[in-house]
């Protein structure tokens, strides 16, 4: 083990300082491991408190990143309390974490390009993103701002069947116009619609929205102001029908795959009219559907009663909307 003393360590400071050892002098030689030795002598110290920040060994070279690019604020959802950022992520060898800060006060750290603070309560203040390189280093800070007394205050939503959504909300004093903006959260199903109203309206409804169940992020923002939001899902009023490709037939014996729907709920399956049992987990009883995440996968396969009987597929999602395939006969 080699003790390398640290210039200037052992002195009354306040707050953080840093101290640096030159280890030049066992170049070509392999660090086993780093540590920190605090000692006096053969005398006891009394009174004496060290807070370490960060042990790092350097190679001499400048890794200090960049500053991060493209720090947005993706939602604010002041009803909620929850906070959404993102920013362009770096290669690894260039950053290892970003530490993210409301002001000066830390709200934790990831190596990722988003953030979720929950019970974010702030109602203005400069979120400040910085990167910290592979020694530790950090960049000079991304920041953006929000000031919530410039947005649309108490902002609610209500989606109905008809296709339409109605908002509301508190005008903030500007008076400027407000933008409204709803889009899908389903990445299968884009949607995005925009309008605007003028700066003395709270409510407003938008017509011909989806009717299929998907979430939605709701934002409003007047003028130039700080963009608030709010999330909702969509009324359903739709659903797709159970494939008949998804059924494997080898003479009077039905497999079938369970539905792909993201919603889906119950399917039964009619043979003459009369419902097929399915055995559940769990030591249920037998249900006269297969249920989602409670049928057994054997009870999914099932032999008919009859060569020629007239076999039906109704599928159902957890709105109550149903959808009829027919999977034999007429």
């Amino acid at each position: 083990m080699i003790q390398v003393p640290l210039a200037g360590s052992g002195r009354r400071t306040t707050g953080w300082t840093t101290r640096s050892a030159d280890l030049s002098a066992y170049a070509g030689q392999k660090v086993a491991a780093l540590g920190l030795i605090v000692a006096a002598g053969a005398r006891p110290i009394t009174g004496y408190q060290v807070n370490l920040g960060a042990l790092a060994l350097r190679d001499g070279t400048n890794h200090t990143p960049a500053a991060p690019q493209d720090l947005r604020i993706t939602q604010l959802l002041p009803a909620t309390g929850e906070l959404f950022l993102s920013w362009k992520r770096s290669a690894y060898d260039k950053v290892r974490r970003y530490d993210v800060y409301l002001d000066d006060t830390y709200l934790g750290g990831a190596y990722d390009d988003v953030y979720y603070v929950k019970r974010f309560t702030a109602t203005s203040g400069t979120i400040k993103l910085v990167a910290v390189g592979p020694d530790g280093s950090e960049s000079p800070a991304a920041t953006t701002s929000f000031d919530l007394s410039t947005a649309p205050g108490k902002a609610q939503a209500s989606a109905k069947p008809d296709g339409t959504l109605t908002a509301t909300w508190t005008p903030p004093a500007s008076g400027q116009p407000i933008t409204l903006k709803v889009q899908s959260l389903d990445t299968a199903h884009p949607y995005t619609k925009e309008v605007q109203v003028p700066g003395t309206s709270s409510s407003t409804t938008l017509t011909g929205v989806p009717v299929n169940g998907d979430g939605y992020l709701l934002t409003l923002r007047a003028g130039t102001g700080t963009v608030t939001g709010v999330r909702g899902t969509f009324a359903d009023t739709e659903i797709s029908p159970y494939p008949a490709s998804a059924v494997a037939i080898n003479g009077n014996t039905f497999t079938f795959s369970r539905p792909t729907l993201p919603d889906w709920h119950t399917l039964t399956i009619l043979e003459d009219g009369q419902a097929k049992s399915f055995t559940t987990t769990y030591g249920s009883d037998a249900k006269p559907y297969i249920i989602r995440g409670r049928t057994t996968r054997a009870a999914e396969t099932v032999t008919m009663s009859g060569a020629t009987s007239k076999v039906v597929a109704i599928l159902e999602d957890y709105a109550g909307n149903k959808a009829t395939t027919v999977l034999r006969g007429n």
